[in-house]
């Protein structure tokens, strides 16, 4: 039987953009925080227990919205595991506003990792998690990602202290925030996302430098991509799809 956790949202104003639209960077803080509490209520979050063996990552979530909620409305996310796709468990999140009306969605692909080795783990070598997702997942699939094959703009960061996580990392959000914000406020004023996928190659920790490339892919579709200043290491690749 699958298993669902909902959880209701306000748009706070630090959510939102300069339109008062919410940010794709706090969908992403909403996912992680109805995903955790999921988790937790399952017992396979493994960040609670005394001898942690294993702790989640995603490595590619793709949010799509087909209305965008305002300053001060209400959401609500139903997430629920979708089965596996290879070495991924896939976890679904619907999106609703407060007429139970479907506005959007999100599909997460989460890897489960050794907490001494970093190394990923088999789901199902881990009993607890076997018995909950033992099926194939049969929905949309998130693909790889290539770079893009024409740059537009680069940008340089360095990853400050107040972007790292609980694990040591930079947090999933702020990915997607260094992404959208190589978008310019004329062209939200134009257009809107539909959709950005983010897949996540290799983690980012404090005071690493971040070549941030905009371009395009062989279809036209908008690629930002963050590699070292060398271009030897991909930390992550979104592909993001206008209305």
């Amino acid at each position: 039987m699958i298993t669902k956790y909902s959880k209701n949202f306000k748009i706070n104003f630090r959510d939102t953009d300069f339109n008062y639209n919410l940010r794709m960077n706090a969908l992403v803080d909403f996912m992680q925080e109805v995903s955790g509490e999921h988790a937790l209520s399952l017992g396979i979050d493994f960040t609670t227990d005394e001898d942690q063996k294993a702790y989640w990552i995603v490595s590619r979530a793709k949010m799509h919205l087909d209305t965008y909620p305002k300053w001060q409305d209400y959401i609500r996310l139903e997430t629920y595991p979708v089965g596996l796709e290879g070495p991924f468990a896939v976890r679904r999140f619907d999106i609703f506003d407060t007429e139970d009306r479907q506005i959007g969605y999100i599909i997460g692909y989460y890897i489960l990792m050794d907490f001494k080795t970093h190394r990923p783990l088999r789901v199902k070598n881990m009993p607890e998690v076997a018995s909950l997702l033992n099926w194939l997942y049969e929905g949309e699939s998130l693909p790889k990602l290539k770079a893009p094959v024409e740059v537009i703009k680069e940008d340089t960061r360095r990853v400050r202290s107040g972007e790292i996580d609980i694990n040591r990392h930079m947090n999933n959000a702020h990915y997607v925030r260094w992404a959208t914000d190589m978008l310019d406020c004329s062209e939200y004023d134009e257009k809107i996302i539909e959709s950005i996928q983010t897949n996540y190659t290799t983690s980012l920790v404090e005071g690493d430098i971040a070549k941030v490339v905009r371009g395009l892919d062989e279809e036209g579709n908008t690629i930002i991509q963050g590699v070292s200043p060398d271009g030897a290491i991909t930390y992550w690749t979104s592909k993001i799809v206008f209305k």
